[in-house]
């Protein structure tokens, strides 16, 4: 199997912004293909092209832990939105979130605590049992945030969702 080359990918791209121009599914579908091929001068082409970039290019790429795409975005002034932190903590990326709480805006306690609660949600379980990578990420997430200052952001909701994990592996394990 061969890798697309930055030629394969823009020749399309570019002949349905011809035929479209830049729509908003398309916009979504064009970000997460950047992001699974992870190729900074490809986003740099397509930018040069007139690609209006979306701020779930970033959230892609924290979740994914594509740090380079990350630095990217955020060098050329893609937009982003606080949920970008929430994808670098649900992907379990310390790397990224890292980055993002260094460059970022500081957040409200809201925003905070949708980050804490980005940990611990159940977005990881599968049809055939639950993706201990993704747990672990998450909780690796949730205990970086909790000692760089997160804590005094803890809510009945996020130990519940600790709760519930627990409860719930408890139950995987223990087949009860």
């Amino acid at each position: 199997m061969h890798t697309p080359t930055p030629f394969h990918v823009l020749t399309p791209v570019l002949q349905q912004v011809q035929k479209n121009g830049w729509d908003e599914p398309f916009i979504d579908e064009v970000e997460k293909l950047l992001v699974k091929i992870r190729n900074v001068p490809l986003t740099q082409s397509l930018l040069d092209q007139g690609y209006p970039p979306s701020h779930k290019f970033i959230y892609y790429a924290s979740y994914f832990g594509c740090l380079d795409l990350v630095k990217f975005a955020k060098e050329h002034r893609f937009p982003v939105h606080y949920r970008t932190l929430c994808g670098a903590a649900e992907g379990g990326n310390l790397d990224c979130l890292e980055y993002l709480l260094k460059t970022e805006a500081p957040i409200s306690d809201h925003q905070a605590e949708n980050i804490l609660d980005s940990c611990i949600n159940l977005r990881n379980i599968e049809d055939n049992g639950i993706s201990l990578y993704g747990y672990r990420g998450q909780l690796a997430s949730f205990a970086y945030l909790i000692e760089h200052g997160f804590r005094v952001h803890l809510s009945d909701v996020n130990i519940f969702g600790i709760w519930g994990w627990e409860s719930y592996l408890c139950c995987i394990v223990t087949g009860k």
